[in-house]
């Protein structure tokens, strides 16, 4: 038992100073995708999420650590929503008919502070 307590505290130590080594990069760029689904919830959605309107949402970011405990972050995101009356099971809706969709365009620079 005590063998495994003393393996455990050493990979605990080289994790923490890896992390420390990480941390003194002052500044860094980090980019990426995502990707992922999007969803309508609303007067024209019977439930919180209707499977047969998800569709692909996507996008990209770029962040610039330019500190410690400092970042700033940019990203551009992409996807579509749609809601229509006919996926409803409560024949008011139905009659109702409405249906709609939209394109969503986004675009965000976000500052974040790493207190820890």
């Amino acid at each position: 038992m005590q063998k495994w307590l003393i393996l455990l505290g050493i990979l605990s130590a080289t994790a923490s100073a890896a992390q420390h080594k990480f941390i003194q990069k002052q500044r860094f760029l980090e980019a990426g995708v995502l990707f992922g689904a999007t969803n309508y919830s609303g007067d024209l959605a019977e439930k919180t999420i209707q499977f047969s309107e998800t569709q692909i949402g996507y996008g990209a970011f770029v962040r610039y650590y330019y500190g410690n405990r400092f970042a700033i972050r940019g990203e551009l995101l992409s996807g579509s929503i749609s809601g229509e009356d006919a996926n409803a099971k409560n024949p008011d809706l139905r009659q109702r008919s409405f249906r709609f969709g939209a394109d969503i365009l986004e675009l965000s620079v976000v500052g974040e502070w790493y207190p820890m």
